[in-house]
C-alpha cells in the first residue's frame, strides 16, 4: 500500500529536456519547483498518477486514488485563490522547455557540469597535494622541533638528575661527615664510666663543647626516602639495615638544659639519665665552676643522695641539702633569680648577651654555672615558685643558669606555664610507647635515645662490687682532683715582667688562657693582664724548632720565671719540673 513520492526540484530542467532520466516510470507522485533549473516563475507542481493501480483477488482492479486527496491538500488545504500571473508564467516556462533550444541549453548545463567537475576535480588534485606536501613539511618541522625540544628537555634533565645526585651525595658525605665529627667529639671529650683512665683525669681548663648524655640509634632504612633506587646513589658501607650509633650530647655552653618525660613506669629510668646528665656536667666544666640545687619532693632526697657524698668533697658544689619543702623549694628558686639579677646589673648590662660573650671577653668563667636539678616536676612548685620558675626558663640561660629537671606527667602544669616554656632552649628526652612500625624507647627530640634501659648508671655506694667503677667513685675522685686544681690555682699564682715574656715569645701569647696548677700571669702598667699556661710556654717557646737558634731568650724566660716562683716562696723544683718548664 505504500506509495513512492519522488522530488526533482533541482533537475526539472533537464528532465523536461530529456537529458537527464526523468523519474516518472518509478514514482507515483512527483514534485517540483519551478524557478529553478526549469527557469520559471516561483512556484511549484505535483505530478500524480491515475488509472489502475493494480488487480484486487477477484481481478477486479484497483484505481488509483491521489487526485482528490491532492487536490483537496493544495485547495483549499494549503493554498489560497490562484494567482493567474504565476499560472501564466508557469505556461510559458512550460512551452519553453518543450523548445529545441532548452533542450540544448540543458545540454550545454550538462556539459559545463562536467567541465566544472573536471576541472574541480584537478583543482582538488592539485591542492590536496599541495596539502599533503605541506602537512609532511610541517610536520617534519614539528618533528625537528620536538626533537630539539625533547633534546633540550633530555640534557636538562641530565643536569638536573646530575646536579640532584651530586646534592644528594653532599647531603651525604655532610650527613656522615657530621656523624664522624660527633663521634669524634664524643671520643675526645667523653669517656665511659667503667673505661680506664680516671686515676689520670685532670679538669678541663674551659667548659667542653659537648657533653654527652647517650647514643642515638639511627637505622637508615626507618628514614622515608633515605635508601635511594639507584645503587649509584647508595650510602657509602651501609644498607637499609645499618644502625648508626650517633653521640647525643647537651650543648655546652649555651644549651645545657635537659627536660625529661617519663610516665611512672618508667621513673627510675628517668631519673638515670637526670643522674647521668648532672655526673658528665661535673667532669666537663673547670673546676669550682659548676654550682647545683638539687629539688626532690617526691624521693625526699634519696633520687640525688649519691651528690651529697660529692660536696663532702667540694662543699660549694651543692647546697646545704637536698629540698623537697614548697617553701624551701620556693626560696631556693628566688635565690637562683636574684642570681640571675645580679649577672645582669654586674657583668651584662647593656654590653652583653649573655655570659658567654662575657667570659669570652674576659677570657675566664666569671660566674659559677648554676644548674637547677628537680625531680617529678612540677611537685610541690608553688604559684609563686612557679613564675620564678618561668623566669628561670626564659632567662637563664642567658645568666648561666641551667634546668636539668625530670617532669611528673600525671600532674598538670603549673598555670603561666606551657610545653613550649619547658622545651625553649632544652634537650627533651620522651619514652614514647610502642606504636605500631615502631618499639618503645627513648626519644631525644626527635631522635632515638640509644641508651634507653641501659643509660650510664648511678649508684649511690661509696665502695664495694659493682659492674666498673662506681659513677659516683669515679666523680668522686675527679672532684678531689677539681678542688685541689682549684685551690692551687688561687694559691699558686706569680707575677712575671710582661715585657720579658713578650719578648721570648714574639707576641703570641694567648689571651684569657686559664691553667691548671700554676698560672703566670704577665703584669705590665696600662695592659691587660694575661694568662699563660706553662705548658704552652714550654711547647711555644722552649721547645720548638725555629727557636732553637735563641738560647738568650729561652734562659731569660726560665730565669725570669724560677726568680719569681722562688720569690713566692713556692717550691721551685717541684712547681717547674710539674709543669715541664725546669
Amino acid at each position: 500500500g505504500a506509495y513512492l513520492m519522488s522530488d526533482m526540484a533541482h533537475i526539472a530542467g533537464l528532465v523536461a529536456a530529456k537529458v537527464v532520466p526523468g523519474p516518472f516510470e518509478h514514482s507515483d507522485v512527483v514534485t517540483t519547483t519551478t524557478h529553478k533549473s526549469l527557469r520559471g516563475p516561483r512556484g511549484s507542481m505535483i505530478f500524480y498518477r491515475k488509472g489502475v493501480r493494480k488487480m484486487d483477488k477477484k481481478g477486479e482492479p484497483i484505481h488509483y486514488n491521489l487526485e482528490g486527496p491532492i487536490n483537496s491538500a493544495v485547495f483549499p488545504g494549503h493554498q489560497g485563490g490562484p494567482h493567474n500571473h504565476t499560472i501564466t508564467a508557469l505556461a510559458v516556462a512550460l512551452k519553453q522547455a518543450a523548445s529545441p533550444e532548452f533542450a540544448a541549453y540543458q545540454a550545454k548545463v550538462l556539459k559545463q557540469r562536467a567541465l566544472a567537475l573536471e576541472e574541480a576535480e584537478s583543482t582538488h588534485d592539485r591542492l590536496t597535494q599541495e596539502a599533503k606536501a605541506r602537512r609532511a613539511q610541517a610536520l617534519a618541522e614539528e618533528d625537528e622541533r620536538f626533537a630539539a625540544v625533547a633534546h633540550e628537555a633530555d640534557e636538562l634533565e641530565r643536569a638536573d638528575t646530575h646536579a640532584a645526585h651530586e646534592r644528594w651525595k653532599q647531603a651525604q658525605a655532610e650527613i656522615v661527615d657530621g656523624i664522624g665529627s660527633l663521634q669524634e667529639a664524643d671520643r675526645a671529650h667523653s669517656r665511659a664510666w667503667d673505661a680506664a683512665g680516671w686515676d689520670q683525669w685532670t679538669p678541663p681548663l674551659r667548659t667542653l663543647p659537648v657533653i654527652r648524655l647517650g647514643a642515638v640509634d639511627l637505622r637508615i632504612g626507618s628514614v622515608p626516602d633515605a635508601i635511594p633506587t639507584s645503587p649509584a646513589l647508595g650510602w657509602p658501607g651501609a644498607d637499609a639495615d645499618t644502625v648508626w650509633r650517633i653521640p647525643a650530647f647537651l650543648g655546652a655552653p649555651a644549651r645545657m638544659s635537659l627536660v625529661i618525660e617519663a610516665p611512672v613506669d618508667r621513673r627510675a629510668d628517668g631519673l638515670r639519665i637526670l643522674q647521668n646528665a648532672v655526673s658528665r656536667i661535673l667532669v666537663s666544666i673547670p673546676a669550682g665552676k659548676a654550682r647545683f640545687t638539687f629539688v626532690d619532693p617526691v624521693g625526699l632526697g634519696q633520687s640525688f643522695a649519691g651528690f651529697m657524698h660529692l660536696a663532702d668533697e667540694m662543699e660549694l658544689l651543692v647546697t646545704d641539702r637536698i629540698w623537697t619543702d614548697p617553701k624551701h623549694i620556693e626560696q631556693r628558686l628566688a635565690d637562683l633569680t636574684e642570681h640571675m639579677e645580679t649577672v645582669i646589673q654586674k657583668y651584662l648590662r647593656n654590653e652583653y648577651p649573655s655570659i658567654e660573650a662575657y667570659n669570652e671577653q674576659a677570657g675566664e668563667i666569671a660566674e659559677p654555672y648554676r644548674f637547677l636539678v628537680m625531680a617529678d616536676f612540677p611537685v610541690n612548685v608553688s604559684d609563686q615558685a612557679a613564675k620564678r620558675f618561668a623566669s628561670i626558663l626564659q632567662s637563664g640561660a642567658r645568666c648561666g643558669v641551667h634546668v636539668l629537671l625530670l617532669r611528673d606527667l600525671r600532674t598538670a602544669l603549673p598555670a603561666g606555664l606551657d610545653e613550649s616554656d619547658l622545651r625553649r632552649g632544652a634537650i627533651t628526652a620522651t619514652w614514647r610507647p610502642a606504636s605500631p612500625g615502631r618499639a618503645d624507647g627513648w626519644t631525644l627530640d626527635e631522635g632515638r635515645l640509644a641508651e634507653a634501659g641501659n643509660v650510664e648508671q648511678l649508684t649511690t655506694r661509696r665502695e664495694g662490687p659493682v659492674l666498673g667503677p662506681p659513677l659516683v667513685e669515679v666523680a668522686g675522685r675527679c672532684l678531689i682532683k677539681a678542688r685541689d686544681v682549684a685551690q692551687q690555682g688561687r694559691a699558686r699564682r706569680i707575677d712575671v715582667d710582661a715585657d720579658v715574656v713578650h719578648t721570648a715569645l714574639d707576641d703570641r701569647i694567648e689571651r684569657g688562657v686559664q691553667v691548671a696548677g700554676l698560672d703566670v700571669v704577665l703584669v705590665q702598667a696600662d695592659a691587660d693582664v694575661r694568662r699563660l699556661d706553662l705548658h704552652q710556654l714550654r711547647e711555644r717557646v722552649l721547645e720548638p724548632a725555629a727557636d732553637r737558634d735563641r738560647p738568650a731568650h729561652r734562659g731569660l724566660v726560665a730565669r725570669q720565671l724560677l726568680a719569681a716562683v722562688a720569690a713566692r716562696g713556692l717550691d721551685t723544683r717541684t712547681s717547674l719540673v710539674d709543669d715541664g718548664v725546669a
